[in-house]
């Protein structure tokens, strides 16, 4: 009796949210869900990662559907006129797609969700049209926005949760951003990444960091010991009416660091001052120890997400290794040659690294996730070249009780001919970060 009753209780949670992954895994879906009305009935989500799924595996879906009663989201990669058909039909679920294929002019868009569209000059006309028959759009990205300054303020996004500018060489005016904002209730992040060296230092249009430049130019931090490459500024309460002072409810809450100097913490000291609220931070380091970056962190009481960018070969363990490394990993993943530097290749830096972030995980009780990326020549001449990269839970790193542990093993490991991971990484998908993305 208990059993069932624990069954009944669970089984909705364990399959409100489905990934598909893997060839012809969607007919089996189909199948399956044919039979089984109650299973069927449990999913709200379905998540169909793009690359997995052949035109095929695509084809059927517009079969599935009528099981899936309940469903409220399809997130596809793209989209065609077959399955928006299907999607109309259906009575409650939407459709959030990365882009649109061939749809007909006159079809109604209102249950498609684009998840991310990055526009620039002179292509700008298709997504104003498909905004135009009920589509939303929930992340936009702007290249060059010194370019759009004349129309961006009176332009309207339905849906829109997120905006990015992406900054380049010239100044840009934000006299806009103000009434863009109030215009998109549901706006709550707004990032702005950097492109050219210490862009924010010479340029001081973008006032939300204006205080903090200051500073660190008095302190002498600026441009030697730091470059910011990115920050975002988050909506205390998205949909609530706008404030009566500019921007009074938008707080930094993410932040991109170089840091190409130590300086005693104060870069660390001086940023946690300004922005107390910092929830994610990314760091990526030049040169310098980093021994010393436990201790300032411990003052970001609201730190949730820490990245970290090719810190590995500036942590100074001395001759102590206090990890243990997988003797499995290790006969999979390629070894330095003998006379390389210390510790090099992905084995040594990704146990170094899950040993080290162990260290902040217990520190902070705050963090709930680490991003990790690392890469480095597995010889003198630099023919070679690894990179290992990922996402780590800092309650699985909680667990890990002293340097017996096996470290190794959790991140991908990927050789010079690969993707750059730096680029292109998924979100970290463990509730409630599932919306967190690299790096801000």
């Amino acid at each position: 009796m208990a059993s069932r009753q624990l069954r009944r209780i669970c089984l909705p949670f364990l399959f409100a949210y489905v990934e598909i992954h893997g060839v012809g895994n969607i007919g089996r879906l189909t199948a399956f869900c044919a039979v089984n009305e109650e299973f069927a009935s449990f999913i709200r989500t379905l998540n169909i990662l793009p690359g997995w799924a052949t035109q095929e595996d695509i084809d059927i879906i517009p079969q599935l559907l009528p099981h899936l009663q309940r469903l409220s989201q399809l997130v596809l990669n793209r989209i065609n006129s077959t399955i928006l058909a299907a999607i109309q039909r259906h009575p409650t679920a939407i459709v959030l797609v990365q882009a649109l294929s061939y749809v007909p002019s006159s079809s109604d868009l209102a249950r498609v969700v684009l998840i991310s569209s990055e526009i620039r000059v002179n292509c700008f006309q298709k997504l104003e049209l498909d905004l135009a028959r009920g589509m939303r759009v929930k992340r936009l990205v702007i290249q060059q926005p010194h370019l759009f300054e004349w129309s961006l303020g009176t332009r309207k996004f339905h849906g829109l949760g997120e905006l990015e500018l992406t900054m380049h060489i010239r100044p840009v005016v934000l006299s806009w951003l103000l009434d863009f904002a109030r215009a998109h209730p549901l706006l709550a992040i707004i990032k702005f990444t950097n492109y050219h060296r210490h862009y924010f230092k010479k340029n001081r249009t973008v006032n939300f960091v204006h205080t903090f430049v200051e500073a660190a130019c008095r302190e002498g931090l600026l441009p030697d010991a730091l470059d910011i490459k990115g920050f975002a500024i988050t909506r205390a309460c998205p949909g609530s009416a706008s404030a009566a002072e500019p921007f009074r409810e938008w707080k930094v809450t993410s932040f991109f660091l170089y840091l190409s100097s130590w300086c005693s913490g104060r870069v660390l000291s001086l940023l946690h001052s300004s922005f107390p609220e910092i929830s994610t931070l990314t760091i990526e380091y030049g040169c310098a120890p980093i021994d010393q970056l436990l201790d300032s962190l411990c003052h970001f009481s609201s730190l949730k997400v820490l990245n970290l960018v090719r810190v590995f070969l500036h942590l100074d363990f001395g001759r102590h290794r206090p990890w243990k490394a997988s003797h499995v990993v290790e006969m999979c993943r390629p070894h330095p040659p003998a006379g390389s530097s210390k510790i090099a290749g992905p084995v040594g830096a990704e146990a170094a690294m899950i040993w080290y972030t162990s260290r902040i995980a217990k520190r902070i009780p705050s963090i709930e996730a680490f991003y990790i990326k690392e890469e480095g020549y597995d010889r003198p001449d630099r023919s070679s070249k690894w990179a290992v990269h990922g996402w780590v839970n800092a309650e699985d790193l909680r667990r890990i009780k002293g340097p017996g542990r096996d470290t190794v093993g959790i991140l991908f490991y990927l050789a010079a001919s690969l993707t750059n991971p730096l680029y292109g990484t998924p979100a970290y998908r463990c509730p409630p970060n599932h919306d967190t993305t690299l790096f801000l």
